[in-house]
């Protein structure tokens, strides 16, 4: 059964593979399938890379039967159920794959390969005119790229599309060259000589299919030159242009198709011991085994004997990477939920016990991260005596319109059932009188106060200053100006005895004390100035000063001959005796 199964894989291979089956009996025989690809395993099966045989278990629909899907969770293949195949396309890197209904990856469609792939479409890549591809995506057609799009035989390229011309003469069994008639437009009366072939142009050529050269502007393509024209490793020829191999990943080498080792490693991997050479070809790696891992040519999956990783990492593409985050649980590893949560991390609605993937409802812990809550998991997150489960949340069973203390319902847990009375306030839990009527106002002697909205006490809104004549007005219910003291216009001057005062707008109109001047220290009509009309003084003992009218200045006179000035209570005046 070993070398049966050996037998067919390695057949499609190819030489090179099938030589290494020599060495896989030579080692001896074992129970498991050996495998290099999951298309070698039977229905039902997947193949485990880093053990290198078949496994049970399923990781997507593409180990399952026809028919049947593949259930992540258990790692079971089933019959109908819910999941519809091939229900949507998706893009992984640059390849297109198939996927379920229920989001498990189904078959490979086709490997965008440099173009990328995004939203289940072909990326825009600028197209390269002469590269023998004729690229649409890219603007290319006809007649912006003839090199890459040029029309078959009997084909012109018009409007940027190849179409046949046919002149109205062709079908009258007469080769007629002077109404526009060739090989191109019209073949089955315009015959080229044997070896001959009809150029595009409608021109007949000597033989130049195979000389070794693809020449695009005689027609030659993959199609119909394919000697000359060959599509290069990893790309098919459809129609008459080379495409990227959607084969290429698909878990078979096909060399029909150019693959091998260099232009599609996925499928036509070297076994352990082998290189791939320059040409593509598997050959044996002599340096493999010599002691010294040679990152150029080995690693850990081309020559296990010399790059062998170290405890705790396995081989994964040729590298060696950690077990816990390689994407695979691995129990002999002694990888668990709760050791490495990375890989063998528990579905959503299962919690992590011991080590064990559990159900998360019934473990004993409320967990609202896993939706559970008082109605999904009463199980877990049960409701306190005093309270009831409303819409997933344990509270208190108010809106019921009686207030019961019992269940926890007072005035400030269920203001619905347990309200307050109109001149009543809520306090620690509790109904208690207002202390005022809420948002009224009040004057407390010069402070206009307002009572607050929850009715608890008096807040001061502001005070009314008596320094710029304000008091609280008991009607109004705010500062007013008083009538003592005030006066009408901003900025005027009155006297009051011998002290000026200025009317102050601050606030209020009011008349505030503005001294005069020591040079001028009279107050006059709301003026300050020098003196009094009419005073009279003595300035020395010959002249007398008398005040001016508007009391600005003094007057000077002098005291005629033989008298002097003299003053007393009266004022002062002239006299020839004092």
């Amino acid at each position: 059964m070993m070398f049966e199964t050996l037998l067919q894989t390695h057949i499609v291979r190819g030489v090179v593979l099938f030589l290494g089956l020599a060495v896989s009996l030579s080692a001896g025989c074992s129970s498991e399938t050996p495998c290099v690809s999951k298309e070698e395993c039977p229905p039902g099966a997947r193949c485990d890379l880093y053990k290198g045989y078949c496994i049970d278990g399923c990781t997507s629909d593409r180990d399952c039967s026809t028919g049947q899907s593949c259930d992540i969770s258990t790692g079971q293949c089933k019959t109908g159920g819910q999941c519809q195949l091939n229900a949507k396309k998706a893009c992984e890197g640059n390849i297109l794959y198939w996927f379920d209904s229920c989001g498990y990856k189904g078959d490979l469609i086709i490997d965008w390969a440099g173009a990328g792939c995004s939203n289940g479409a072909c990326n825009q890549v600028q197209a390269k005119c002469g590269n023998s591809a004729c690229e649409p995506s890219g603007g290319e057609n006809c007649s912006t790229c003839p090199n890459d799009c040029g029309c078959q035989v009997g084909q012109i390229c018009q409007n940027n599309k190849c179409t046949l011309s046919t002149p109205q003469t062709c079908g009258n069994q007469v080769c007629d060259t002077a109404n526009g008639e060739n090989c191109a437009n019209c073949p089955n009366e315009c015959f080229c000589q044997t070896g001959e072939t009809c150029s595009p142009t409608g021109v007949c050529e000597a033989p130049h299919c195979p000389n070794n050269t693809c020449e695009p502007t005689k027609g030659e393509n993959c199609a119909t030159c394919p000697q000359d024209c060959k599509c290069p490793a990893g790309k098919i020829c459809q129609g008459t242009q080379c495409i990227n191999d959607p084969s290429c990943g698909n878990g078979q080498c096909e060399a029909t198709k150019n693959e091998n080792c260099n232009s599609c490693p996925a499928d036509c991997k070297c076994q352990s011991g082998y290189i791939c050479n320059a040409s593509g070809q598997c050959s044996v790696d002599k340096s493999c085994g010599d002691g010294s891992c040679n990152p150029a040519t080995e690693n850990c999956s081309s020559c296990p004997k010399d790059c062998a990783c170290i405890t705790g990492q396995t081989c994964q593409n040729g590298s060696c990477v950690a077990d816990c985050g390689n994407g695979v649980c691995e129990p002999a590893k002694n990888e668990t939920c709760d050791i490495c949560p990375k890989d063998c991390g528990c579905p959503n609605t299962q919690s992590c016990k011991g080590g064990k993937c559990i159900n998360a409802c019934g473990d004993g812990t409320c967990d609202p991260a896993k939706n559970e809550n008082c109605s999904s998991c009463p199980q877990d997150c049960t409701c306190l005596a005093s309270q009831t489960c409303q819409n997933g949340s344990c509270g208190a069973a108010c809106g019921d319109g009686t207030c019961d203390p019992k269940k926890g319902e007072h005035c400030g847990t269920c203001a619905k059932d347990c309200a307050c009375a109109s001149n009543q306030r809520c306090a620690t839990n509790k109904c208690v009188s207002c202390a005022c009527t809420a948002n009224q106002k009040r004057c407390n002697n010069n402070t206009l106060q307002q009572c607050k909205a929850d009715c608890s006490g008096w807040r001061t809104q502001t005070t009314c200053d008596p320094q710029k004549n304000q008091y609280c007005d008991t009607t109004t219910k705010a500062c007013a100006c008083q009538s003592t003291n005030a006066c009408t216009s901003a900025g005027s001057f009155q006297c009051v005895g011998n002290t000026r005062q200025k009317c102050i707008n601050n606030t209020c109109l009011y008349w505030q004390s503005d001294p005069c001047p020591s040079t001028a220290p009279v107050c006059l009509g709301g003026k300050c100035v020098t003196c009094y009309p009419g005073d009279t003084r003595c300035r020395g003992l010959y002249e007398q000063e008398t005040c001016s009218s508007d009391g600005t200045k003094w007057l000077k006179i002098s005291c005629p001959g033989g008298r002097f000035c003299c003053s007393d209570a009266t004022g002062a005046s002239c006299r020839t005796n004092c």
